[in-house]
């Protein structure tokens, strides 16, 4: 709110009032691409707590304390769906930065598609860089297949397929 720009603004989805949620699942997956994974789930688990509230979009309504009157009316073509592709940008983050499962559409020589039975790790990016965290990524549907993948604070990513 002190921003001196903020009140020239006459955007529905940045203003006064609030910014496009899809920088926050971008920014955690810029953090991680420069190697700050504990940047990038902290932001991450802060979104989850706001999360816990219910879902969001781009430009949704921002009320005040009554939750009744708008502080600002939209400006420009109305509402936009509460449900907007920007809330993907969370998931992807945790997909594909924290859990490192980038597969490739047209796989190189180093992922031809061929996997060995117990070695997939192709699959992930930068599998043995530590992530900063113990987590476990459960049942992702790959190719007509499905994997856990494992974050080992202090170690990095594991990849294995589920039977």
């Amino acid at each position: 709110m002190s921003d001196p720009a903020a009140e020239l603004s006459d955007r529905a989805d940045h203003g006064p009032a609030g910014a496009w949620n899809g920088w926050l699942g971008l920014t955690a997956t810029s953090f991680g691409r420069f190697g700050d994974y504990e940047g990038a789930l902290s932001i991450l688990k802060v979104v989850g707590e706001v999360l816990g509230e219910g879902p969001y979009g781009q430009a949704v309504r921002v009320y005040g304390p009554d939750n009744v009157n708008m502080l600002s009316k939209p400006m420009k073509g109305g509402d936009q769906a509460p449900l907007a592709v920007c809330g993907g940008t969370i998931p992807i983050s945790i997909i594909d930065t924290l859990f490192g499962f980038t597969p490739q559409i047209f796989p190189d020589k180093k992922d031809s598609g061929a996997h060995s039975q117990s070695d997939y790790s192709s699959l992930l990016e930068n599998p043995d860089v530590d992530r900063g965290f113990d987590g476990q990524l459960l049942n992702v549907p790959y190719q007509g297949q499905t994997f856990n993948i494992q974050s080992v604070k202090g170690e990095g990513l594991t990849i294995t397929k589920v039977a």
